[in-house]
């Protein structure tokens, strides 16, 4: 009988069906268990959220609220708004009808309480069957058995509670529903819990939620008080796991920004390991007090606070994970109008600093765009992507994995080890739960595609880790890849289907259109070597390099080594047009969110927009009567140029404001990508239409190789040679250009009075600033040579640097001209000095 109830298939069901049962046995001896038994079990809900509120029901009934007040009601809403459970004893302490010789007159709990009264181990052996240990603290924690009992007690105690202000607990995994958003039903309290209701009657279901948040918040504080040690020891790790959690659920946001807004906090998460749960409790109060205000940026002083604090903690993860006592000085090296600097500033005043610290005097005077920084690859990084809600970002590599990241907190999801070759693209596919690929059910709703010099394409189970499907066909290594999900009308069953399709392209000069869910090869577009070859495609004359559906999925663009684009009929097969004006190779192609626009990247160092709606070809030309000459008709709208090298990847942002491009060098280069009517015209003129670059990014050691721009267009992520993923705020004041030494500055000296400091780089460069401002003045001279020190004599009117090919060279600073050239050996010159009266050198 049981098993034929709705939920009867449930482990939580049967379990606590069993309860009743056994409960119902106890005191039914008197009468026909077998009758009985039947009719008791005729009344059992047929869901697991009914038959617990029953339970919930007899609770109140065995436990009167007349003698044992409100104590069912309390602990059953304290551990469902607990974050990790509550220990035996915290439970204890935070009844308020347990023995009151467990508090002192202040309401403290007293230390030395570890075993419950008689009325709390009452009540405890009738809840016990329905708890669960979670071993995360050196206590075993007790939290409700199941998401279901989570939210009966929501639907019992909170009934007007809107689903919405649970979901905010997603961000930490406490997910206390899978629907959509919705309220949750009104239900009245019965016999025995009208007591309890009656006391709750003039309180909101919000306010009822936030009573038992506070209390925990309360009492999470007056632990880390009454521990007696300096303020945020980290000796207290369960006061620093919870109560950020439990203020910002409680919406108590003085202390919630007092608390997060603490240096000494900060560094004692990082202490205990806890930097990406302090990244989320940052996210988490953004979104929390103000959702509209997190969606639009239009934020206030508090929110600015925690958001500049949030930025500051990412920025300098991997500092503050390795030396988290380091905290106040990366602080206090911010800009002195930045809020970071400001609250180093307050501690030092309050004389809170933990050691000591160095007063930096040439602060920066922008803030850095970089907002997280991801290493864990141990190769070059080959492609980055955002998920289509920007929550996640996955990343390829050459060492022959993809990583799975939170796109806000920077940790790390997952890892899967895809491919014995490395990995040259990824693309996420979004699929359906429970979605069947050739016989393979998925359990999750996120997939993703690799591709590598291995040949294959693979399909992914991001959540299991499972290969669901492989493919082959190309003859060369498969470059690039795509992925785009179509609605289509099927005529057998005269409905809109779902079909997913994925496009690779190789350096065999083929590109492939497949269908998923089968395997099969659409299409063939290009590639004489292919059997199958579409007949109305020409095809690439080189290796295709990257691949772009357009929005609505029927249209396909490819980029090759040939110098062209060109756009195919996703259906079909055919080639619609080409473009052409790169002087070199595409390395990427990119479509705009409307499709009315194409950028594409070259190895000529710029990135071109172009138009769809022009008929392509090859560049024709006009006769202008206005200037009596034949003008060439540019294909492109715009040319984005600054870059100094090759550009790898460029991508164009949603809102069609940004367009972003990788380069060679190790920059990110960050452009306005609006296209204005002058623009338009100036095309039709022939005239070449450039736009410089309005932020450039420094942080990458090496090449960057891949750029993905959010969904939300807020943020941009980059990867390259370094192995590291790195996320940047688009809309940030970006880095002015580079003044100081291209390489690694190995040489530094004081010129009398301290007003000015000489440098040499590796590069072969030597060059005076200011000595107390920190600002570049000049160079004295660049040569192809290293220098690797360099020396002032005590006139201030000449520097001599060592150089690697073991000559010492001599020069007048004012004029630039050298004075003295002296071989002292084959070898490298490692280090130099004048005498006191500057007539003698040692080297």
């Amino acid at each position: 009988k049981l098993l034929a109830k709705s939920d009867g298939r449930r482990p939580l069901f049967l379990a606590v069906a069993a309860n009743e049962v056994l409960e119902f046995g106890k005191y039914s001896a008197s009468i026909s268990l077998e009758s009985g038994m039947d009719a008791f079990i005729d009344t059992l809900p047929e869901t697991t959220i009914g038959l617990c509120r029953q339970t919930f029901t007899r609770w109140i009934a065995d436990f009167p609220p007349s003698i044992y007040g409100s104590m069912v009601v309390d602990i059953l809403c304290l551990l469902c708004a607990a974050r990790h459970g509550l220990s035996e004893v915290e439970l204890l302490h935070l009844n308020p009808r347990t023995d009151p010789r467990c508090f002192e007159g202040s309401g403290v709990p007293h230390p030395d309480v570890s075993l419950p009264p008689f009325m709390y181990s009452c009540f405890y052996s009738r809840l016990e069957p329905y708890l669960r240990a979670t071993p995360r603290q050196r206590l075993q924690n007790l939290m409700l058995r199941d998401w279901s009992m989570q939210r009966a007690v929501q639907k019992h105690y909170f009934p007007d509670q809107p689903r919405a202000a649970s979901m905010w607990m997603k961000v930490f995994g406490f997910v206390m529903a899978r629907e959509k958003e919705k309220e949750f039903s009104t239900g009245g309290a019965t016999g025995g819990l009208q007591l309890a209701a009656d006391s709750m009657k003039n309180m909101t279901a919000r306010n009822a939620e936030e009573k038992y948040h506070s209390t925990l918040s309360r009492y999470f504080q007056q632990m880390e008080a009454k521990a007696g040690r300096s303020a945020w020891s980290g000796r207290n790790q369960r006061t620093l796991l919870e109560l950020p959690f439990h203020l910002i659920m409680g919406r108590m946001w003085s202390q919630l920004e007092e608390v997060l807004l603490d240096l000494r906090f900060i560094e004692s998460k990082f202490r205990i390991r806890m930097g990406h749960d302090l990244i989320q409790n940052f996210v988490f109060a953004v979104q929390a007090k103000a959702p509209e205000a997190a969606r639009t940026r239009k934020w206030g002083p508090t929110h600015k606070k925690i958001q500049d604090i949030h930025r500051f903690v990412a920025q300098n993860f991997e500092k503050l994970t390795e030396h988290a006592g380091k905290c106040f000085q990366l602080a206090a090296n911010n800009a002195d109008t930045a809020t970071l600097a400001k609250v180093a500033l307050e501690h030092w005043q309050k004389n809170t600093i933990r050691g000591s610290w160095i007063n930096y005097l040439n602060k920066p005077s922008e803030l850095n765009p970089l907002i997280l920084a991801m290493p864990g690859h141990r190769a070059p990084i080959t492609k980055v992507t955002f998920t289509s809600d920007g929550l996640r970002l996955l990343s390829a590599s050459e060492d022959a994995s993809i990583r799975l990241w939170d796109a806000f907190s920077g940790e790390l999801i997952g890892s899967i080890q895809a491919h014995l070759l490395p990995i040259l693209s990824v693309a996420f596919v979004q699929g359906e739960g429970g979605q069947n690929v050739r016989g393979v059910i998925t359990s999750s709703d996120w997939m993703a595609v690799t591709s590598s010099r291995d040949k294959y394409i693979k399909l992914w189970d991001l959540e299991s880790s499972r290969e669901l499907r492989s493919y082959r066909g190309h003859v060369g290594r498969v470059k690039c890849c795509a992925t785009k999900v179509r609605s289509e009308y099927d005529e057998e069953t005269q409905d809109l289907v779902r079909r997913t399709y994925i496009a690779t392209g190789s350096w065999d000069r083929s590109c492939m259109i497949w269908d998923l869910d089968t395997g099969e090869v659409l299409h063939v577009l290009g590639g004489s070597s292919h059997a199958n070859t579409s007949p109305n495609s020409e095809g690439h004359a080189n290796a295709v390099t990257d691949v772009s559906f357009s929005p609505d999925g029927s249209v396909l663009c490819t980029g090759s080594d040939d110098e062209t684009l060109r756009l195919w009929n996703v259906m079909t097969g055919e080639e619609i047009k080409t473009f052409k004006g790169h002087d070199q190779g595409l390395t990427s192609v990119d479509y705009s969110s409307s499709g009315e626009y194409l950028l594409s990247a070259s190895v000529d160092g710029t990135l071109k927009l172009w138009d769809t709606s022009e008929p392509g070809g090859d560049t024709r030309s006009f006769f202008d009567d206005s200037r009596n000459q034949w003008v060439k008709l540019r294909s492109e709208v715009v040319t984005f140029v600054g870059n100094m090298d090759r550009v790898y990847d460029g991508r164009i942002s949603a809102d069609m404001r940004s367009v972003v491009s990788g380069c060679k060098d190790g920059t990110v280069r960050i452009y306005a990508a609006e296209v204005t009517a002058g623009m338009k015209e100036d095309r039709r003129r022939g005239e070449f239409v450039g736009v410089s670059p309005r932020i450039t990014l420094y942080g990458h050691i090496g090449a960057v190789h891949s750029v993905a721009i959010s969904p939300d267009s807020w943020r941009v992520s980059t990867a390259g040679d370094d192995g590291c993923v790195r996320i940047w705020d688009l809309g940030g004041t970006g880095t002015p250009e580079k003044q100081g030494h291209a390489e690694a500055c190995l040489g530094i000296s004081y010129l009398p009075y301290g007003d000015k400091v000489l440098t040499c780089g590796e590069e072969g460069t030597l060059k005076v600033w200011d000595g107390k401002e920190g600002l570049f003045e000049k160079q004295v001279i660049q040569r192809e040579e290293r220098f690797l020190a360099c020396a002032c004599d005590p006139t201030g009117q000449r520097g001599a640097v060592a150089c690697d090919d073991g000559v010492l060279r001599i020069y007048e600073l004012e004029r630039a001209q050298v004075l003295v050239t002296q071989r002292h050996t084959l070898k490298k010159l490692l280090c130099l000095c004048f005498s006191n009266g500057g007539g003698y050198n040692v080297c």
